[in-house]
């Protein structure tokens, strides 16, 4: 979702149409975890996709990067079309990427968005309607204090590469973020979401009303649920930060951890926007 975020506001800056090439998925590389693609789910543009053909037309067209830099080392003034992202925070040399570019990185900045920010909730819109247990849900989380409370572990837990990379937010955090949203919320009810839900049941414990939401099968009906939510306590996921970003209530209150990777050398002060509270 960052990665389309970026792309579509660059595209809309350049006048020009935005192509998500898909083929990462049929070769993911050893060592990263296995996805499918899921932007299915949002109204985006049926054009978005490239096409076999088109991808082949453009990787014709792409200069290598170590070819790149022969020719600056001639040429300095040479615009590449590769782009690679440099570094995880906000990088303001992106809007120089040329009209035909190659956008490679993750792009985890609302920076590059924000001004567009009309045009990605519009793309990101939910196409499908909700079955009936969801809707009866949503009818109750529109009616409440609602607080999305979302846990992450699944492979920050199981795999130790990544458990050294990313880690996990604390139960305390957890608990601190919901007495702070608590303290401006009457009467909370807490909706917690997560992959593991059968460790936050025998972990953490709430003093408020709470719903596990462990019913749905498909993920991007929890973050729909998540998004309808008052408030909302993201863990250090990019999956709860949409949740809580496609939030509309114009007074909401998103607690997202001050850590975001256990590699503190990482800066991530573009990654929150100011309006979030971080702890």
């Amino acid at each position: 979702m960052f990665q389309y975020a970026a792309g579509k506001a660059l595209a809309l800056t350049h006048n020009t149409d935005l192509k998500l090439d898909l083929s990462w998925f049929d070769a993911i590389s050893k060592g990263d975890t296995v996805r499918t693609y899921d932007l299915s789910c949002f109204s985006l543009p049926e054009e978005s996709i490239a096409t076999a053909k088109e991808l082949k037309m453009l990787k014709n067209t792409l200069i290598p990067p170590r070819v790149v830099k022969v020719i600056k080392s001639f040429y300095p003034s040479f615009q590449k079309n590769i782009i690679v992202e440099k570094h995880f925070h906000y990088d303001p040399n992106f809007w120089e990427s040329p009209v035909n570019g190659y956008l490679r990185g993750y792009w985890q900045s609302y920076r590059y968005f924000d001004s567009f920010s009309e045009h990605i909730r519009k793309d990101f819109t939910f196409k499908l309607p909700m079955d009936t247990k969801n809707q009866t849900l949503s009818e109750f989380i529109s009616t409440a204090s609602s607080i999305s409370l979302h846990i992450r572990r699944g492979d920050y837990v199981s795999d130790a590469n990544i458990n050294t990379f990313h880690g996990t937010a604390s139960l305390d955090y957890y608990y601190k973020a919901v007495e702070y949203i608590s303290q401006s919320c009457k009467n909370p009810a807490i909706f917690i979401f997560s992959d593991d839900m059968k460790w936050v049941k025998e972990n953490l414990t709430l003093p408020y009303p709470t719903t596990y939401i462990d019913h749905n099968t498909m993920a991007f009906e929890d973050m729909r649920l998540m998004s309808l939510c008052k408030h909302n306590i993201i863990a250090n996921s990019s999956f709860s930060w949409w949740g809580a970003w496609l939030n509309n209530n114009p007074e909401k209150i998103v607690i997202a951890p001050k850590r975001w990777f256990n590699q503190t050398s990482i800066d991530t002060s573009d990654l929150i926007p100011d309006n979030w509270i971080r702890m």
